[in-house]
């Protein structure tokens, strides 16, 4: 687009320079909000600049100290002398009309560099020199920016929001897990934040994690799962098991007669419930912390999802930029990337995440420090839970487990609430039926893990 076209308004740059030679208090407020590039013209951006520089050195911001300093810079010329300075005081605007000129100059400052990135993305698209998806992720990126700082200060006044805070306080909190304790130790799960869920590979992340889903969805609640690990029948048929309490491949290996027949009456029964609850699965394998809110963001848009589960943190892949980084940097910024989706979409997120191999053996209960490339996610979570084995005792060195029921592959799954940003830690504990994937609560009176 020729530059003569550029969107701009020389009326409202006038203005915001008006009221800097007049008033400190605009100065504050132009400062705030505008930069250099805010400007059009370029006369406009060496006042703007001479009236910074003075500000910024606690001196006086008029007519004759401003041209002073243009006139250091060999600039008093190009501007039009003093007389155009003395042409700007003629402008009727002061601190308290000033906000509506900063707003249309930022904006047509808005306008001109999303034609300034309209213009590069033609031209990449055109030499084809870029693929279509680093193309797409670094302008939604840029984008984002764009936004961001055309939106001035992100600083709100306390007063705004207590309206809001009364009308919550007798809300229900968050989305209920279905797991009575976990509720009580967590109010829910809250929009804007990050759960991890942790531990050592076969414990049953996955498995808890689809019973969390099933108990969310079940409350009518949009909820979402990408699983970098297994295919949509996989987790499909582990639903099934776990609703139905049928095990799929038990099932298979029945003979035909009575029980199979009754066994795919509570299998089908099942699958008609599950296929009207609101649940949308994802087996995408290869995905960028980018790509992920892409599909969140349509998700949202046409389904309104309120809770998103991810199998697993470690697996996301980083952008092309961070790959020659050290894994715990890339890990910290998937955990960063995972937490502005949970605040820009206002959902709750639930990652899954390995435990160190360390923890293996050791008889205690996993720590926030047992996380793998922990620095980050521990410091980017609001909630951290761990799944971990029970240990009755140890002897002379020697882990003993507790025993099993082999004959329905029943074990009990300890739970802690390591962090909890918003509420309590805590402990249960929860019977994991591996036949079926399912997790129930073990009740009790008392606690005292």
């Amino acid at each position: 687009m020729p530059n003569q076209l550029a969107p701009h308004s020389e009326e409202a740059e006038r203005a915001v320079l008006a009221a800097m030679l007049l008033d400190k208090e605009a100065i504050e407020r132009v400062n705030a909000s505008l930069d250099e590039s805010s400007f059009y013209f370029e006369i406009h951006k060496q006042i703007f600049k001479a009236c910074l520089s003075l500000y910024n050195s606690n001196k006086e911001v008029d007519i004759v100290t401003v041209s002073q300093v243009l006139e250091d810079k060999e600039q008093l010329e190009k501007i039009g002398g003093r007389e155009y300075l003395i042409g700007l005081l003629s402008i009727p605007v002061n601190c308290y009309n000033i906000q509506e000129y900063i707003d249309i100059a930022r904006e047509k400052a808005t306008y001109r560099e999303l034609v300034n990135r309209a213009v590069d993305l033609y031209k990449q698209s055109l030499y084809q020199e870029v693929s279509i998806p680093d193309l797409i992720e670094e302008h939604e990126k840029v984008l984002q920016v764009i936004n961001k700082t055309g939106q001035g200060t992100n600083f709100q006044a306390l007063g705004r929001f207590f309206g809001e805070v009364i009308s919550n306080l007798d809300k229900e909190h968050g989305i209920r897990t279905g797991y009575n304790l976990l509720d009580y130790y967590l109010e829910g799960l809250k929009e804007q934040e990050l759960v991890i869920i942790g531990a050592r590979p076969a414990i049953g992340k996955t498995s808890f994690a689809l019973n969390l889903l099933l108990r969310i969805a079940k409350q009518k609640v949009p909820v979402a799962m990408l699983s970098l690990e297994m295919s949509n029948i996989s987790l499909i048929n582990r639903l099934l098991s776990i609703d139905s309490r049928v095990g799929i491949k038990q099932y298979r290996k029945l003979g035909e007669g009575n029980q199979k027949t009754y066994n795919y009456n509570k299998i089908y029964y099942s699958l008609n419930g599950l296929s009207m609850l609101p649940i949308y699965l994802n087996e995408t394998c290869n995905i960028t912390i980018e790509g992920l809110r892409k599909e969140v963001k349509s998700l949202i848009d046409r389904h309104g999802i309120k809770v998103l589960i991810l199998d697993y943190l470690g697996l996301l892949n980083t952008p092309k930029h961070s790959q020659s980084q050290q894994r715990y940097v890339q890990v910290g910024e998937i955990s960063r990337g995972l937490k502005n989706m949970a605040r820009e979409f206002n959902i709750s997120i639930i990652a899954l995440h390995q435990l160190n191999r360390d923890i293996e053996g050791t008889g205690r209960a996993p720590r926030l420090s047992d996380l793998r490339e922990s620095g980050s996610i521990e410091q980017d979570a609001d909630m951290v839970l761990f799944l971990y084995p029970e240990v009755k005792e140890q002897k002379a060195g020697m882990i003993v487990a507790p025993q099993e029921d082999r004959a329905s592959n029943v074990v009990t799954i300890n739970l802690s609430i390591a962090k909890n940003r918003n509420g309590e830690t805590g402990f249960m504990q929860l019977q994991f039926n591996k036949s079926i994937s399912r997790m129930d609560e073990i009740v009790k009176e008392a606690w005292n893990g």
